[in-house]
Formats: C-alpha cells, structure tokens, sequence
C-alpha cells in the first residue's frame, strides 16, 4: 500500500494477489521504449569542466571543477541529499549552437538516452517571462517522449506571470511544478532548495 501526496492532493495505491493476471506478449517487434526508468538527468548550460554531451555521476563529489554555489551544483545537491536517493544521475550540456530545448534535448538523447528525469538549470528567476518561455520549451521537448520533467516556480499573489505559467504547463501532463519555500533570512536561512530536483530525487529512487 503506497500513498502519495502532491500539491495538496492524496493519491493511494494498493496491490493484492487479487490484481495479478497471467498476460501473454509476443516480443517479435517489441523494444524497450526506455530503460532509464528511474535517473534523473539534469540540462545545464555548456560549462568547461568536461567535454561530453552526457556524463553519469553517482556522487556529488564527481562534479569536479564545478562551483559549489552555481545552481548547477545546488541542483545536483538537492537531487541526491533525499533518503531514499536515486544510485545514479545524469548532466547533459545545453551547448551555445543548441537554439531550443527541443534541440538540446534531442542532441543529449543521441549521445545517452539511458534517462527518465528532466531538470532543466534556468539563468533566469522562475517569475520572469524568460523563465515562463524557458518552460513552454521544455514542455514542448518532453511531450512526445516518454520523459518526465520537473519545474520550480516562486507563488505568490504579486506574481504576475502565475497564469502564463499555467498555461505554459497546460500543454502537458509530462511536467509537474513545485513551488519554491519562502527564503529564510538569519543563520538558519534554507538555500533556495530546488524541490522539482529534491522531489525526483526521492520519489525516482521508489
């Protein structure tokens, strides 16, 4: 029996003996749609800490020659600080010549498609419209795959792009949204904590 909760809403899931069916399949033409099923691979821009299109990491002590305070750094961090954590991750590089999502995340699938998760590292504040095109992109790159993304947004009853990003998620029902805590000011200030990155951390790994 599993309960899983989300944006306040409660979903339970139970199995018996009773849901289980004898189910024939012919394999002659049947191929894995997608093996990756429970990594996550984060799209950050293009960087000079390595060349690769894609490289795999099981560490956060992997990432050399990444600033620990770049977002990049801080997203990774949030994805495998969860307990259960996924064993695994991926980073692939939005190069500069890569003029849409679509394209960046076309290019990563040719050089390493063994992936479930998308995060996307934005250079832009999740309430600016940048970030709501940023979104629109990657909602049209995940819909006609068999991917799952996640994205951050700050609410709040000031911002005046909460409904274009509505509609930027409308398109899709492969990306869910996660809205940002309120940052906290003092010594026991919380880092903006990237929860799309914390809440596929956890929820991939099961």
């Amino acid at each position: 029996r599993r309960i899983f909760r989300i944006r306040g809403s409660e979903w339970e899931f139970t199995m018996s003996l009773d849901n289980i069916v004898n189910i024939t399949i012919s394999t002659n033409s049947l191929q894995m749609a997608q093996t990756g099923f429970g990594v996550p691979l984060i799209i950050a821009k293009e960087h000079d800490a390595w060349a690769e299109r894609v490289r795999t990491f099981s560490d956060l002590s992997e990432l050399k020659g990444i600033n620990h305070d770049s977002p990049l750094y801080r997203m990774a961090n949030a994805l495998m600080s969860q307990n259960p954590k996924v064993p695994k991750f991926k980073i692939g590089q939005r190069e500069s010549s890569d003029k849409t999502i679509t394209e960046t995340l076309q290019a990563i699938i040719d050089a390493d498609s063994d992936f479930y998760g998308v995060l996307l590292v934005s250079e832009h504040k999740t309430d600016t419209a940048e970030y709501i095109d940023e979104v629109r992109e990657l909602v049209a790159a995940v819909s006609t795959r068999r991917l799952l993304a996640g994205v951050d947004f700050e609410s709040g009853k000031e911002n005046i792009n909460l409904e274009s990003f509505k509609l930027a998620l409308a398109e899709s029902k492969r990306v869910f949204a996660v809205h940002k805590t309120t940052p906290q000011i003092g010594p026991n200030a919380l880092p903006e904590d990237f929860p799309a990155a914390a809440w596929m951390g956890k929820m991939l790994s099961q």
